[in-house]
């Protein structure tokens, strides 16, 4: 639904135990969506691999301008 959605510009979904799994879902909108402006990720678990997910789809996007994110599980290999 998220894909195809035309008039959502802020998603929130911080702090909702989001992992690499949910995370793959977004990442998918994310690159087909260009109208989402602002994304809320703070306070997820999110991992090295979960990071590497996002990356990947931020560079296909062409409308997100900010990104709000605090990394859990992130290491310093990243």
């Amino acid at each position: 639904a998220l894909i195809q959605n035309r008039t959502l510009t802020n998603l929130s979904v911080g702090d909702n135990e989001i992992t690499e799994e949910g995370l793959t879902y977004l990442a998918q909108m994310l690159k087909q969506n260009s109208t989402l402006i602002e994304l809320n990720l703070d306070e997820n678990p999110l991992s090295n691999d979960g990071i590497g997910i996002l990356m990947d789809a931020l560079c296909h996007n062409r409308g997100l301008q900010t990104l709000w994110i605090k990394f859990w599980k992130i290491s310093h290999d990243c």
